[in-house]
């Protein structure tokens, strides 16, 4: 299987990201109906997101973000695919010897901010209308994009 290089992989999520943010706020949307061969591209895109960088909602946000799905709709199946990647991962990290248990010392640190941003974040998503709720969420993932980009050139 061909490889490439960590900081090109990142390079290519990071600017493809910017790129995403870029055109949505700019008011283009592509149209994509949510068709079975899209959403088998996503789910391989999620997966080699997750492994690869840890970050495996953004192929997801692309495809929900180009078609016409109402915001409670978008939350859901993002929330839902990540739990469901995020488990898959795990496995496949704990399978392949990478996981190592003593990792999980780091969770009880992330935990009690982890509980403390879920309820922020249910609570003031109720308040935000369609459009707040698309900007946030597009300056969030904007600035992921610039953050994976900061990190390749200051390494």
């Amino acid at each position: 299987m061909t490889r490439i290089g960590e900081t090109l992989f990142k390079g290519i999520v990071g600017f493809l990201t910017l790129l995403y943010c870029l055109i949505r706020f700019l008011g283009w949307k592509l149209k994509l109906p949510a068709s079975p061969l899209l959403i088998a591209i996503t789910g391989f895109l999620g997966g080699i997101f997750s492994t690869g960088t840890g970050m495996s909602s953004i192929p997801i946000i692309w495809l929900l973000g180009s078609t016409d799905i109402s915001p409670t709709r978008f939350r859901l199946t993002t929330a839902t695919f990540v739990f469901l990647n995020g488990l898959l991962s795990l496995a496949g990290l704990i399978l392949t010897g990478i996981f190592k248990l003593y990792y999980l010392t780091n969770l009880l640190f992330y935990l009690p901010a982890l509980m403390i941003g879920l309820c922020i974040g249910l609570f003031n998503g109720k308040k935000l209308s369609d459009e707040q709720l698309e900007k946030v969420t597009l300056i969030y993932f904007g600035i992921i994009g610039l953050f994976v980009l900061f990190q390749i050139i200051h390494k």
